[in-house]
């Protein structure tokens, strides 16, 4: 099972599971001698509810794991006690917290982009477990099916955008040379529910029902003439009109010469991440594809 299926299957449990009854001991209910318990104390009361909405004690639940010594950890905990808040909430609303000292995790910068690298100390069974773990620099990564590195600074839009991927989004900014070589061929394990590629800018009658059909949104476009418009006979140039539901062309296949699309003509947090924009039409997407 790839990390998508696996995240899907967590999301939908964890949607219809409850939070911990207030008599028991939850993983927000820090002990005085931990070293988040100042932070805690100087959230206010609105934000801290908002912490503790987090709360979950499941086996599968999410692992976030953040830097006890770090001097932003006060701002991080703030910061992520407004998650409850964001679209994506109702996928990701089931985390641990796994403080942990800088012996514990060996967090390392790799690459020309300086991109975080971090081991964690690991049981076999936790091996298969999700695990979001926030470091003091960097640039956020995805190592492997099941773990997303940040640095402490990051936006909880930039949480949103890396977790997007476990749901089953593609990003829509242009791809580095490697990775557009092998995502624009179809060379990838995850659903790209918001994004196909062409190998061409036109197609025939024929060609563009096909694409209609193998379209993750077909179920929003009322017609397979709405992809296109006819140039010549039996000839569509691929484009919709900025208003519809369609394809709309985005850069990340630039690169391939092949042609990339998305549903929608307006920017989206899948494109710039450092925004909190996501289109009714991709929350249905993960929706039905939670379904499946």
């Amino acid at each position: 099972m790839n990390v998508v299926s696996r995240f899907f299957s967590l999301a939908v449990a964890l949607s219809s599971s409850s939070v911990i009854a207030a008599s028991e001991v939850g993983w927000w209910q820090v002990l005085p001698q931990w070293p988040i318990a100042q932070p805690l104390q100087q959230i206010d009361q609105r934000l801290l509810q908002g912490w503790r909405q987090l709360q979950c004690n499941r086996v599968d639940a999410t692992q976030l794991w953040l830097p006890a010594e770090a001097a932003q950890l006060g701002q991080l905990i703030a910061a992520f006690a407004e998650w409850p808040r964001q679209p994506l909430a109702p996928f990701a609303s089931c985390f641990q917290l796994r403080l942990y000292q800088a012996n514990q995790v060996t967090c390392r910068l790799v690459g020309e982009r300086q991109r975080l690298q971090c081991d964690l100390p690991l049981l076999p069974q936790q091996l298969q477990q999700a695990h979001i773990v926030y470091a003091t620099g960097g640039i956020a990564s995805a190592v492997g099916d099941y773990q997303i590195n940040l640095p402490i600074t990051a936006s909880l839009n930039l949480l949103g955008h890396e977790l997007a991927h476990w749901l089953g989004l593609a990003d829509e900014y242009q791809l580095s040379d490697g990775i557009a070589a092998d995502f624009c061929a179809g060379n990838y394990d995850h659903p790209a529910l918001n994004v196909v590629v062409t190998d061409t800018a036109t197609l025939t009658s024929k060609e563009l029902q096909q694409l209609w059909h193998r379209l993750p949104w077909q179920f929003a476009v009322a017609d397979w003439r709405q992809l296109g418009q006819l140039i010549e006979a039996d000839t569509w140039r691929l484009g919709s009109r900025a208003e519809q539901v369609g394809l709309h062309a985005i850069d990340s296949c630039i690169s391939t010469g092949k042609f990339a699309w998305r549903p929608v003509a307006s920017m989206t947090a899948m494109q710039y991440i450092d925004i909190s924009i996501w289109p009714e039409l991709y929350l249905q997407l993960i929706e039905r594809q939670l379904r499946r």
